[in-house]
């Protein structure tokens, strides 16, 4: 499947539409581009010329809208991950459960009048 996307389109568009399998580079390079993806998801040690990314860790939710959320794991994190039955770890899905509140916070009608 190949996709395109025209000059402008934003990151977390082009993020929501590709496929789920074998796009870490792509999912990698657009964190790079927004700024985010610079230490492990797991452990937050700063990515290196010694510690490099080795796998894109990945959770999506639906609702009202379709949230995918994403990190970068070193080595050593990817490999405990996979030696975990290739599930995320716990303190991503926590992080994530926080991220995914504020978003369905923000995306919530103003109601009453404060």
């Amino acid at each position: 499947m190949e996709l395109s996307f025209e000059q402008g389109t934003p990151a977390t568009l082009r993020l929501a539409l590709l496929p789920l399998k074998k796009v870490g580079t792509q999912i990698a390079a657009d964190m790079d581009a927004a700024g985010t993806g610079k230490r492990c998801g797991v452990c937050r040690k700063s990515f290196n010329a010694a510690r490099k990314w080795r796998s894109i860790a990945r959770l999506t939710y639906g609702g009202r809208a379709v949230m995918m959320i994403s990190w970068k794991l070193c080595g050593k994190c990817s490999h405990t991950a996979a030696l975990n039955g290739g599930k995320v770890p716990d303190c991503l899905k926590q992080e994530a459960e926080g991220v995914r509140e504020a978003a369905r916070l923000a995306m919530t009608d103003a109601q009453g009048t404060a």
